[in-house]
């Protein structure tokens, strides 16, 4: 029984120093995707910036489908249950916001990506690119309802 046990201890040892060596390599290799993903992330941004430009100056609203929340700071890229993302499109921030609190607080984009969807936050700035006509297809329902409670009120 003690020869089985040292035996163990010993594969047990070596494993330990050649799974260190796949687990560096493994993390080498997020870290190398992360930062794809944030200069992916980046490229994109700067497509859609005159976009976020125009629409805040003009005060739109940017409503994300998939998290059901809107900012006039800019696209909403993420969501958990405390908290959303947005990107106002300056730098390579994101600004988280306790939902409960308030709070605001910014992180590096690479940060955010570690802890959230790459695939939500690039929907999320191609989604800015059709605001206004989502804003005209909400405005044409509106319209579409109220001359219909009219036409029931006064026929």
């Amino acid at each position: 029984m003690f020869e089985q046990d040292e035996r163990l201890i010993t594969e047990s040892i070596d494993r330990l120093e050649s799974n260190e060596l796949l687990i560096v390599s493994q993390k080498e290799e997020y870290i190398k995707l992360l930062e794809l993903q944030e200069q992916k992330f980046l490229e994109r941004a700067e497509k859609v910036k005159p976009i976020i430009s125009y629409l805040k100056k003009h005060h739109y609203s940017f409503y994300n489908k998939k998290f059901d929340c809107r900012s006039y700071k800019g696209p909403i890229i993420g969501r958990n249950e405390n908290e959303v993302y947005i990107y106002e499109g300056e730098w390579s921030l994101v600004t988280s916001k306790n939902l409960q609190t308030g709070k605001k607080d910014s992180m590096m984009i690479k940060t955010f990506l570690d802890e959230n969807s790459f695939k939500d936050a690039m929907d999320a700035l191609l989604e800015t690119a059709f605001l206004q006509e989502n804003e005209l297809t909400i405005d044409q329902k509106k319209i579409e309802n109220a001359n219909k409670d009219l036409n029931s009120v006064f026929g």
